[in-house]
């Protein structure tokens, strides 16, 4: 039988952003399906509102166990949990959990 699996991309440019990466790793693998394969951890440039630090980011591959659309809840109930404030569009954020 085969499985379907899909990809998300976690990124964060405050305070420990390595910690904050693998902690939205771990809620996802134990909420929102398993995890297969992470990337590395990589630097990109903020975009849309440059004044604000690197981000750091990484991309999941994952087994959803939920729908398209209670996988989306459940990610952004994640944001939520971990302190991410929807402050200003394109602004700094803890986390940024994209499917």
């Amino acid at each position: 039988m085969k499985k379907d699996f899909a990809f998300i991309l976690l990124g964060t440019n405050l305070g420990d952003r390595e910690f904050y990466l693998n902690e939205a790793a771990a809620l996802i693998h134990e909420r929102v399906g398993a995890i297969s394969q992470k990337s590395k951890i990589y630097q990109s440039e903020p975009w849309g509102v440059e004044d604000q630090p690197i981000f750091l980011n990484q991309v999941l591959k994952f087994f959803p166990k939920l729908t398209p659309k209670k996988t989306l809840a459940k990610c952004l109930q994640i944001e939520k949990e971990m302190g991410r404030e929807r402050k200003r569009h394109w602004g700094e954020r803890i986390i940024d959990i994209d499917i």
